[in-house]
């Protein structure tokens, strides 16, 4: 099943767009706060944008996605790496971590963005030409 094409051009335009920090090992991180202005930073994988889009959409909001998690730290982690089945469906993808044949046959998405470390702009290259 092709993913929906309007939710996937919004996704390639986010992942382009500068607006989101890269980060890894989780779909959102709380990376700290803004010392002057109170302002928490947060970093998303690749999966994670997608997440933010379904929110912006009322799909489903970040605490509903599950419990959030603390690493040693003191980071947040939010839903491990794995897309909720909500936003799945939303974005009419059949897996919660779709597949790409590049770098290597059938690396999932979190683990060009953890292990191969991928960024936003080849990540979404790769999900324009595949998903």
């Amino acid at each position: 099943m092709p993913m929906n094409p309007e939710i996937k051009s919004k996704w390639l335009a986010a992942l382009r767009s500068g607006q989101y920090e890269q980060a890894r090992g989780g779909l959102q991180r709380i990376l700290g706060r803004n010392n002057e202005t109170g302002e928490i930073k947060r970093g998303f994988c690749c999966l994670g944008v997608l997440c933010d889009l379904a929110e912006q959409a009322d799909v489903c909001w970040w605490q509903d996605m599950e419990a959030t998690v603390v690493d040693q730290f003191g980071r947040a982690i939010f839903n491990g790496d794995s897309l909720p089945g909500p936003v799945m469906k939303w974005a009419g993808l059949d897996s919660v971590d779709p597949a790409i044949p590049f770098p290597v046959e059938g690396e999932s998405l979190s683990v060009l963005n953890d292990t191969h470390q991928l960024n936003f702009h080849r990540i979404a290259a790769l999900i324009e030409e595949h998903l």
